[in-house]
């Protein structure tokens, strides 16, 4: 699959905000690029890379998911069912 951005599309924007809105209050890392090897005993490690440590609680996260769903109309989640988000939009061509 070819993702093609268009920043002069505002529901590419919208998305991106959606995302980026439900970690909102996540501090950043405090220098411009950083690698550890030992990040938080190797549990973030993987094939992949070093994963982002990421220091907000589910009420936090939960409180967050919910401002994006009220922003967008859509039903508040009661709960997390874990740390996994998908992001569902409007691809311009009816389906989604």
């Amino acid at each position: 699959m070819k993702i093609k951005f268009d920043s002069n599309q505002e529901f590419q924007l919208d998305a991106i905000r959606a995302v980026v809105d439900v970690f909102d209050g996540q501090p950043l890392a405090g220098g411009e690029f950083e690698i550890r090897l030992d990040a938080a005993g190797g549990e973030f490690l993987s094939e992949f890379g070093v994963g982002n440590l990421l220091t907000l609680d589910d009420g936090i996260l939960l409180a967050n998911v919910r401002a994006v769903q009220g922003r967008n109309s859509l039903n508040p989640n009661e709960k997390l069912e874990g740390r996994n988000f998908s992001v569902e939009m409007e691809t311009g061509t009816g389906k989604v």
